[in-house]
């Protein structure tokens, strides 16, 4: 919407995520011209799929470094805008979370100006899983954990008849966090 985004996964699913990016270009043009941000430069060329496993730090300073670059020389003025990380249904591997923590530190450090904020959203599936990555945020001893309430946003979801399918209530199978430096 104007913003430098970067999409992260591993490599076997990098050519799904661009197709997806390719598949949703429209909407998003959509979306910039109904909220009137036609007049801000296309970011579209600014949306970039890459690999990333969660703990590589080299590569996240890769994946960063556009931003880091602006937001250093932007100190002087106006910042360019915060550090948005967007963690996506990627806790339900319990062996990966200190990986995952570790990795959203690291970006939020990257931040100058503590403007950094990263979003967990996840499917409840397993309290125990759950409550064990929520033991490891709070064990990182440097985040301020907070939860999101997205109850008017789910319910506007245009939710794919798989999950239309399913007996559930799909309003409360999701969660979200908001993590930034303390």
């Amino acid at each position: 919407m104007g913003w430098k985004v970067i999409m992260t996964d591993l490599d076997v699913c990098l050519e799904q995520a661009q197709q997806n990016v390719d598949s949703n270009l429209n909407a998003v043009r959509s979306s910039r011209s109904n909220l009137r941000l036609a007049d801000l430069p296309d970011s579209l060329d600014e949306m970039t799929v890459m690999e990333l496993w969660f703990g590589d730090d080299a590569a996240l300073e890769k994946a960063l470094s556009d931003w880091t670059i602006q937001v250093k020389a932007d100190l002087e003025g106006q910042a360019s805008g915060p550090l948005v990380v967007l963690c996506s249904d990627c806790i339900w591997k319990p062996e990966l979370h200190l990986l995952l923590i570790k990795t959203i530190i690291s970006a939020l450090r990257q931040c100058p100006t503590g403007a950094g904020v990263s979003l967990v959203a996840f499917q409840r599936r397993s309290p125990t899983n759950e409550a064990l990555f929520m033991k490891r945020l709070k064990e990182a001893e440097v985040l301020c954990i907070e939860s999101v309430d997205i109850a008017d946003v789910l319910q506007i979801v245009h939710w794919p008849p798989q999950a239309q399918s399913q007996n559930v209530d799909l309003v409360h199978e999701f969660q979200m966090l908001r993590l930034s430096l303390i």
